[in-house]
């Protein structure tokens, strides 16, 4: 009886310390992921998936195409779509949000909770685009373009931790 007990107890003592070591390697993971944002972000060295678009006038809208949005150094690589109003825009429809240009204005902040904040401008072929991007500690991130020529657009997905 008494080893049944013990065997009981050694259990529950296992189990326990496990679940713990479990706890504390999530943390771990969790402060090496927020650690690594930041440094990429402060390096300007950053490639995001993109998942959703949301209009101005108008529904989300989940994207089911691969999406991305990448800073690199003083560089923006853009390859989103767009939905919503163009005021004025080129013959033939100009390029949207595809494009790849140099960045201006930049601007780097963060709040009490870790979020970074990065404000910058673009000036395409088509247009000149101010931008207000938002990551979360947790790889998350939402972007919101303000073109000139175009109603707003906003964006949501994620980090992409594999590259740069």
């Amino acid at each position: 009886m008494t080893c049944i007990r013990l065997f009981l107890f050694l259990g529950i003592v296992f189990l326990t310390g496990g679940q713990s070591l479990s706890a504390q390697n999530k943390q771990q993971e969790a402060e090496q992921k927020t650690a690594w944002i930041k440094t990429h972000v402060e390096e300007r060295a950053l490639t995001c998936d993109i998942r959703q678009a949301q209009p101005m006038r108008g529904d989300l809208i989940n994207l089911t195409t691969p999406y991305s949005f990448t800073i690199s150094g003083d560089t923006v690589i853009s390859h989103l779509p767009y939905f919503g109003q163009a005021y004025q825009i080129a013959y033939g429809g100009g390029n949207g949000l595809r494009f790849t240009a140099k960045v201006t204005d930049y601007k780097l902040t963060y709040d009490k909770k870790g979020t970074a904040r990065l404000q910058f401008k673009c000036r395409t072929a088509d247009d000149l685009i101010r931008f207000d991007v938002q990551i979360g500690t947790n790889g998350t991130v939402n972007i919101r373009a303000l073109p000139n020529n175009r109603q707003s657009i906003s964006y949501r997905g994620t980090i992409d931790l594999t590259k740069p």
